[in-house]
């Protein structure tokens, strides 16, 4: 069923039972970086598709000096395989890595990355201290803390077209609650209002997103934020899509949590519709659901 179109915030909660929002002290929004930064995340980028990132290993390696940038660029025309560690930007008490790839024949070797690790599983990288130190000198203020249990990314997809198309949007957020556990926790309340209630960080930035981590992929519309369905319709205003995998999050009643729309259009994300629309009538179900629930033990 189609979307009412009502103002945001015109529908009052139906049930004394659902919680109200709750603000995670624990979250980070969406933060407008230091301009260092993001020119080291540009740099990160450009590395990794450069023909010729022998030139650039002085831009991702601000933490070392001419001398061990020589060290990293000769192990890497001499050996197949070599990993050193750079900066972290975004995770606290992390290290990225890059892997070089040297090609059969000989010429300019090519970079595999970047990759994030903890501390305690990077010892082993060449220059992963000094990688460590510079970050928590540079940017400890901007870092966030590795508290969160899983990580959640959001696709947004055009309407009419299928996961293979690439999407309008991606934003990835880390949770502090185990992700089975938030969807199964029927009578705390909707799920989307449960995810926005333990959100750690949530980004739209590619190179932030890089450090979080793999994790659960869910596919939404993009133009009112609910979640798409097996078949190939938008849970929220009926939109129609096509070729929709079910391996990649299909049968998503769940529309995008509160924190997470609002990241998206800070990110530059336009609805059509206001993203709330698709969370009251996600609460609306629930309520129903609820009061079912209650009649049967009554």
């Amino acid at each position: 069923m189609p979307l009412p179109l009502l103002a945001p915030g015109s529908v009052q909660s139906l049930s004394s039972n659902l919680k109200p929002a709750t603000k995670n002290p624990h979250y980070t929004p969406l933060n407008n970086h230091n301009n260092s930064r993001r020119r080291y995340q540009a740099a990160l980028a450009s590395a990794a598709r450069s023909t010729h990132p022998a030139k650039l290993l002085q831009q991702i390696c601000p933490h070392l000096d001419k001398r061990q940038i020589g060290r990293i660029a000769r192990n890497a025309r001499r050996q197949s395989l070599y990993t050193f560690a750079v900066p972290a930007t975004f995770v606290g008490d992390s290290v990225s890595s890059f892997m070089t790839l040297t090609p059969k024949v000989p010429g300019d070797f090519s970079l595999l990355g970047p990759c994030t690790h903890r501390v305690k599983s990077a010892q082993h990288l060449p220059f992963a201290q000094e990688a460590l130190a510079y970050s928590r000198r540079q940017w400890s203020e901007g870092l966030i803390a590795r508290n969160w249990k899983d990580v959640l990314v959001f696709r947004l997809l055009e309407s009419g077209c299928g996961n293979n198309a690439p999407p309008v949007m991606t934003l990835t957020c880390a949770i502090s609650r185990d992700y089975n556990s938030v969807l199964n926790d029927h009578r705390a309340g909707p799920a989307s209002q449960l995810i926005d209630d333990c959100i750690v960080a949530v980004t739209a930035d590619c190179a932030e997103a890089q450090e979080l981590g793999v994790g659960f992929t869910h596919l939404y519309c993009s133009e009112c934020g609910g979640g798409l369905r097996y078949g190939g319709w938008c849970e929220g205003c009926s939109a129609s899509y096509m070729n929709i995998a079910v391996h990649l999050g299909v049968d998503n009643q769940t529309p995008l949590p509160k924190r997470v729309s609002d990241a998206a259009i800070a990110a530059g994300w336009l609805p059509k519709l206001d993203p709330e629309l698709a969370r009251t009538k996600e609460r609306l179900q629930w309520e129903a659901a609820e009061r079912g629930r209650t009649a049967r033990f009554c």
